[in-house]
């Protein structure tokens, strides 16, 4: 139950895990960490030796037909500025260089580049 220092986070759970690999039979560490924000109440699983994102990660997209931004973060829902159709999106995923969108009704996924520097 241990504080992260400095960051909002806790401790929560520790699992020791382990699996082989099916190539080689190698035997894996994939111990997972699980921790809470404890100003949003969100939690976040971490394995070693894995990337991982933060769940309280944002992006701003911004809207090439009237030059506006729309900040988001996981999870969140949201419509673009003057859409006739009210089309809902929601945030599954943000990368260093991608946000991972789903059209909510549809399902469909949507993939939103970052802009290059």
């Amino acid at each position: 139950g241990g504080r992260v220092p400095g960051q909002p986070f806790k401790v929560v759970k520790v699992r020791a895990r382990s699996i082989f690999e099916k190539d080689t039979g190698h035997k894996l560490d994939v111990s997972e960490l699980t921790l809470v924000n404890v100003d949003t109440g969100r939690k976040t699983v971490l394995v070693k030796g894995m990337p991982s994102n933060s769940p309280d990660a944002t992006a701003i997209l911004a809207y090439q037909i009237d030059h506006s931004t729309i900040p988001v973060r996981v999870g969140q829902e949201f419509t673009l500025p003057r859409d006739a159709a009210s089309t809902r999106y929601e945030v599954l995923e943000i990368r260093p260089s991608q946000v991972i969108l789903r059209i909510v009704g549809s399902g469909q996924t949507v993939t939103v580049e970052a802009e290059k520097r």
